[in-house]
Parts: structure tokens; C-alpha cells; sequence
């Protein structure tokens, strides 16, 4: 009987030890699809976008000097443009002054005078670099374009002429402010 009881303990000390080993296999089969559960992936896109604005940062224009007047002789001066606009950025330089006189002429006018007499003023013209005139209308070829670099760009030059025969002009000194607009 002994080898009975024995044998009966031996039984129940294995269907322990078995139902332990299961409960404790069960739960690392558990507590490994729990915290690891198999992986899943999608995908999707997104847009990332964003504008550079044209500019124009600076613009020069250098003065333009004709010296003394001799009515015997046409003279001319010119006048340098410098521009600092963004790569690629397209440029129109035009006079945004209305003439003040026939068409394509302005008034240089005498110092401390309204310019109403023929005594106080003188007219000058412009010229773009390839001879057209500028007027003021704004129209091609009245402009002159150029296209920014990013960096300072001699974008052209402006040519005055004071013809000849201006006579009985009262002595003084002449003079304009030419107003130019930069389009981009």
C-alpha cells in the first residue's frame, strides 16, 4: 500500500508540476501576443509647399550731367541703371512722367522759375541704349527690360539729348527730376 500511496502522491506532485508548466507556458504565449502584437503598415503622402516672392531690393540711376549749354550744339548725357532684383525676376523700366511739352520732349527748367517762359526752360529727349526713344506711355518698345540675377545688374542706360537752336534762354542753371517707375 505504501508503494500505492506512494505512487498516488507521485501523481499528484506530476498533474501539479504539468497544470504549473501549462499555466506558465499559457502565459508567456499570452504576454507575448499582448506586447507584441504582429506589426501592420500603411502609408500615405503629404504635399510641402511654399513661394518666393519677386523683388526688387534696390534700383540707382545715376545723375545725369550735361555740362554747359551751347545753343550751336546738340549735347547728350547718360544716365547708368543698376537694379538688384531676385533671379529670373522680369524687369520694365519706364518714365513715369507726363511730357511737358510735344511729345517726346521734357522741360529742363530754369532755377527759381515755373519754367513758363520760353527764357526758363530747355527740352531734353531720352533715349534707350539701342537709339529708341523713351516716352512715357509705358508701352514697348518705350520700356526698358531687363531680368533680375539675384545680385546688382547694369540693367541699361538712358541717353539725354538738348538739341541745338534752343536760343534766348535766360542764363542759370537747368534742371529736371525724372521720375521712373520699376515694374516686376
Amino acid at each position: 500500500m505504501r508503494n500505492f500511496i506512494n505512487k498516488n502522491r507521485q501523481q499528484k506532485i506530476n498533474a501539479r508540476t504539468t497544470t504549473a508548466l501549462t499555466c506558465l507556458l499559457s502565459a508567456i504565449v499570452i504576454f507575448a501576443n499582448t506586447t507584441n502584437p504582429q506589426a501592420a503598415t500603411s502609408t500615405a503622402t503629404f504635399e510641402t509647399t511654399t513661394t518666393i516672392l519677386s523683388t526688387c531690393d534696390t534700383i540707382s540711376i545715376s545723375t545725369m550731367s550735361f555740362g554747359v549749354y551751347d545753343p550751336a550744339n546738340t549735347i547728350s548725357a547718360i544716365s547708368n541703371i543698376t537694379l538688384n532684383c531676385s533671379p529670373g525676376t522680369g524687369v520694365q523700366i519706364q518714365l513715369a512722367d507726363s511730357y511737358e511739352d510735344t511729345e517726346p520732349y521734357f522741360k529742363l527748367i530754369r532755377s527759381g522759375t515755373a519754367g513758363s517762359s520760353t527764357a526758363d526752360y530747355l527740352t531734353v529727349y531720352f533715349k534707350k541704349s539701342n537709339g529708341t526713344y523713351l516716352y512715357s506711355n509705358g508701352n514697348s518698345p518705350n520700356i526698358i527690360t531687363a531680368t533680375g540675377t539675384g545680385s546688382n545688374l547694369a540693367a541699361g542706360t538712358i541717353t539725354g539729348y538738348i538739341d541745338s537752336g534752343q536760343t534766348g534762354r535766360t542764363p542759370g542753371n537747368f534742371r529736371k527730376t525724372v521720375n521712373v517707375n520699376l515694374i516686376y
